[in-house]
This record gives structure tokens, C-alpha cells and sequence, in this order.
């Protein structure tokens, strides 16, 4: 345990997979990496990962004004 001073290694998250594997979210240096442990062989499953950035595919899209509303497409809606 360190008093007064944080660690450059830390697990940020940690979820099962399943009775054997876990996936790991360990954050050195501000930098973040996924792993898979408990497997046959542990994995990396991604590095680099820039803390506390959601990945581009998990975030909303903008939306832009010319972009038709799904809704107009559908018979009888006025919107």
C-alpha cells in the first residue's frame, strides 16, 4: 500500500468473461491497456488506449442538419 503518493499501475476495471477469463482494464502512465486473462494463454487485447477516451465506435454519432430523420420515411408522419 502507498501513502501519499499514487502508483503508476493501477486496475481500472475488471470483468468475467466467463468461469475462467477476465478481462482486465490496467492503466500505466495514464495509458490504458485491455487484457484477457485465465485463458490458455493470457492476451492483449488492446494497448495504447489514451484514459478516459470512449473508443469513436462507442460514441454518438453528430448529427448534422442535412441528415434525413429516419421518421420521415415512414408513411403518414409529418414530422
Amino acid at each position: 500500500m502507498r501513502l501519499g503518493r499514487a502508483g503508476r499501475l493501477g486496475v481500472v476495471e475488471t470483468i468475467a468473461v466467463d468461469s475462467r477469463r477476465r478481462l482486465l482494464l490496467v492503466r500505466r502512465d495514464g495509458v490504458e491497456h485491455l487484457l484477457l486473462i485465465g485463458g490458455a494463454a493470457d492476451l492483449v487485447v488492446e494497448n495504447g488506449i489514451v484514459a478516459g477516451r470512449e473508443p469513436a465506435a462507442m460514441a454518438a454519432p453528430a448529427r448534422s442538419r442535412a441528415e434525413p430523420r429516419f421518421a420521415q420515411h415512414l408513411p403518414g408522419d409529418d414530422a
